[in-house]
């Protein structure tokens, strides 16, 4: 019990939970930016599957205007 009052009194309790908060403060924006950055991956992903796709409709689309 003596141990826990002098670390309140050396403030060791004090710099412990400063540490803490700070550790979690950083991880929580790294992987707020990890998040950021997979989402944007995400889209650049489907952004390419749609150009795929618009080019696979304009092609069937002269196939069948040809056949006109």
């Amino acid at each position: 019990m003596s141990w826990l009052i002098h670390q309140f009194e050396t403030f060791n309790l004090i710099t412990i939970v400063v540490m803490i908060t700070f550790v979690t403060t950083m991880s929580r924006a790294n992987m707020i930016k990890q998040l950021k950055a997979q989402s944007e991956e995400i889209y650049k992903e489907f952004e390419e599957v749609k150009d795929e796709i618009r080019g696979q409709h304009q092609a069937i689309s002269s196939l069948i205007n040809a056949k006109k």
